[in-house]
């Protein structure tokens, strides 16, 4: 029947409007966002139970964020921790100490990971048979803040004993303190690698028989940048005569490297470059900055330079005497701007005068002697610092005026600013 019809197609066609309109209810509403949860570290164990660091990590989602109930002092790992995943783990208001016991890696950051460690120690991590990263190995993008890495260990000609980075890099206010290894013992980046280091303090780190880069190693291909930041005492052993290794006491690199208001003091090498080696072909800019009183017994006690060495507003001063200089073989071969470079002594040692990090604090001006350069009338060494005695914006990590220390170091007389 025709009216049979028009009802058996109106039901159809009501029906075909409420599945329409579900699917564009369904299509077009707001897709509820899965929100990073904050989880919790429970006990200080690393036996697979409810509430371990390890657990935690396994069941945790991308973007999540872990903090601990309570004070872990340490934590002692049976294996490396893999990271593998968006993940945040935060020791804030807790003392977390996180150690590998002398048999282990602490952590691995994979490829596809991004991390985020806050407020941790981390120590007692190892490595062997030339196995590279002692504390960390991060193959991912790894950003570590308020923390410590000490006594981690890359041995039999291993390297990075605090972190081995190949992927992004980034460090504040962390101290990188007491680790060994072969090349590299506080940070071995390699090629590809991107470090930042800022306010933080390199220190202690040592280099095996052989090795270079007591601070920071960067290969060819990678890049180290370091703000407001001390390298001090770090150093690299040889094996036994002159071109034998033991380079670059604070920092060996063959890539490019900026050194930004920042102290480079105390370190030693063996063969050289106590302070930095710069190997062929490598890049070093450094601005604002303080190389002095590191040593070695051959060439380049302050920088070793066989590439290319940038400098503006720095100092170079007080590394000892060799036969090759503050800077050598290539001197500072790069643009040279406003610097200081000679066998002049700063009063101070490296000390804590307030700021992130130990500092080289602006001595107070000596009364000049018939020996001073100003005396001998080398106003042009005073003017390269501060052309007519308006300071060129060189400052420590305080932020106080490092450009007056060079005033200081010459005896030079002028008022303080």
């Amino acid at each position: 029947m025709v009216v049979g019809n028009g009802r058996r197609g109106w039901g159809w066609a009501c029906g075909g409007l409420v599945v329409l309109a579900l699917f564009l209810a369904l299509a077009f509403s707001p897709v509820q966002a899965v929100r990073a949860a904050s989880l919790s570290a429970t006990n200080c164990l690393d036996d697979g139970s409810a509430g371990s660091l390890r657990t935690v990590i396994a069941g945790a989602t991308a973007g999540d964020t872990i903090t601990f109930a309570q004070d872990c002092n340490p934590i002692t790992l049976a294996s490396v921790l893999t990271i593998g995943k968006t993940l945040t783990i935060d020791g804030t208001g807790h003392t977390v100490t996180i150690s590998g016991g002398s048999t282990t890696r602490l952590f691995f950051v994979n490829g596809n990971a991004t991390a985020v460690m806050n407020g941790l120690t981390l120590t007692g991590g190892y490595v062997n048979d030339g196995t590279y990263g002692g504390g960390i190995y991060n193959g991912g993008t790894l950003t570590v803040t308020n923390s410590t890495l000490s006594g981690n260990f890359a041995n039999n000609s291993g390297g990075g004993g605090g972190i081995l980075n190949d992927g992004p890099l980034t460090l504040v206010n962390t101290t990188i303190s007491g680790n060994s290894a072969s090349d590299g013992a506080g940070i071995f980046n390699r090629a590809g690698g991107t470090v930042n280091v800022t306010n933080s303090t390199l220190s202690g780190n040592t280099g095996g028989s052989g090795g270079s880069g007591g601070g920071i190693y960067n290969t060819a291909g990678g890049k180290v940048t370091v703000t407001n930041s001390t390298l001090s005492g770090n150093s690299t052993s040889n094996l036994g005569g002159n071109g034998s290794g033991g380079r670059g006491g604070g920092i060996y690199n063959g890539g490019t490297l900026t050194v930004t208001n920042s102290i480079v003091s105390g370190n030693y090498a063996p063969y050289s470059g106590g302070g930095i080696h710069n190997s062929a072909g490598g890049t070093v800019t450094l601005r604002n900055s303080t190389i002095s009183g590191n040593s070695g017994p051959y060439e380049g006690r302050g920088i070793y330079n066989l590439g290319t060495v940038n400098a503006t507003n720095t100092l170079i001063v007080n590394n000892g005497t060799s036969p090759y200089g503050e800077v050598s073989p290539n001197g500072l071969s790069g643009t040279s701007t406003h610097n200081l470079t000679g066998p002049f002594t700063l009063a101070t040692p490296l000390q804590n005068n307030g700021g992130p990090t130990q500092t080289l604090a602006i001595p107070t001006p000596a009364t000049p002697t018939a020996t001073d350069a100003y005396q001998q009338g080398d106003l042009a060494t005073c003017n390269a610092i501060t052309p007519g005695g308006t300071p060129q914006g060189v400052y420590d990590q305080r932020g106080a005026p490092a450009w007056w220390a060079a005033h200081a170091a010459l005896g030079h007389t002028n008022p303080a600013p």
